[in-house]
């Protein structure tokens, strides 16, 4: 974890320090932070979800902000109340900015200068409107930059009855039975593996929970494996696609460093498109469908 903490040469002191925001920290690991000497750039080291490795380094530098104020409007130009707006900023991979529009339609956010941002508009989990705009330079404008998102349907087609959710139904096997002889193409879940959110990294204790994986695949060793990561819906479908599979990579690394041969496995990520339950609730929906799986592949 980074902290920033000021000197004061008026009374020798240290201010009491304080965590730093995303996108400074992650529930990753944060280190080795370094700073110039003009306080306005630097470098620190991490394995967060925008790593291109195990470790990366990352460069920082001091960014501009502007005041992003707007509405969200149907095509009638009737008020889109209590709608989703979600701002992907182009400069900032994997960084996500959420609002939700007030009674008025309206909402504010801050967003960085002279940047280009893709902007998703949801309303019942559904994204029903996608447009990208640029944000001034700062210091360009006086006050609020406005932007209004008219939409090309009206709120009374989202209230249309929606065609239930088909959910991913599998028959699952016990692990240790996975690799039997008439169990073949079976798939395995694994629950109970909390990883944080948007991350990927194995949680402690988690290794417990992959001992009899291990050790059903030690049992046959002519068997290949591929290990799924699923998700929830909460975020960018594309973003939950890369995280799943990062996530399946982890528990491949873990069985790797384990004696498996990497040939016997394959990682992939499913993201959001295999649901076991309803996202709508977190107990007993939301959770379940945040799970790795083990299918034998031959």
């Amino acid at each position: 974890m980074i902290f920033k903490s000021e000197y004061n040469e008026s009374t020798n002191s240290w201010s009491k320090p304080e965590i730093l925001q995303y996108p400074m920290n992650t529930p990753d690991d944060d280190i080795q932070f370094y700073i110039d000497p003009n306080l306005n750039s630097g470098y620190f080291v991490s394995n967060r979800f925008e790593s291109r490795g195990l470790y990366d380094i990352f460069f920082f530098h001091e960014s501009d902000k502007v005041l992003v104020e707007g509405g969200v409007f149907d095509e009638k130009g009737s008020i889109m109340a209590q709608a989703e707006v979600i701002f992907r900023p182009k400069r900032s991979t994997g960084l996500l900015v959420k609002s939700m529009t007030d009674d008025n339609g309206k909402f504010e956010v801050t967003l960085g200068a002279n940047d280009d941002v893709t902007v998703d508009i949801r309303v019942n989990e559904q994204v029903i409107h996608t447009e990208t705009f640029s944000t001034p330079e700062a210091g360009g404008i006086v006050g609020a930059f406005k932007v209004d998102f008219k939409l090309s349907l009206d709120k009374e087609s989202l209230h249309e009855e929606e065609e239930p959710i088909e959910h991913y139904q599998p028959k699952y096997t016990h692990i240790e039975e996975i690799g039997t002889k008439f169990r073949k193409t079976n798939k395995a879940r694994i629950g109970n593996i909390y990883f944080a959110v948007g991350g990927y990294a194995l949680p402690a204790g988690s290794h417990d929970r992959l001992e009899a994986l291990l050790e059903t695949l030690q049992h046959n060793p002519d068997l290949r494996f591929e290990i799924s990561g699923h998700t929830d819906n909460q975020g960018a479908p594309e973003v939950n696609m890369t995280l799943s599979h990062k996530r399946a990579e982890s528990v491949v690394a873990f069985l790797v460093s384990n004696g498996i041969n990497p040939k016997r496995l394959i990682a992939k990520g499913y993201g959001e498109t295999r649901p076991l339950a309803s996202n709508d609730d977190e107990e007993n929906g939301r959770e379940l469908n945040r799970r790795i799986e083990v299918a034998v592949m031959e």
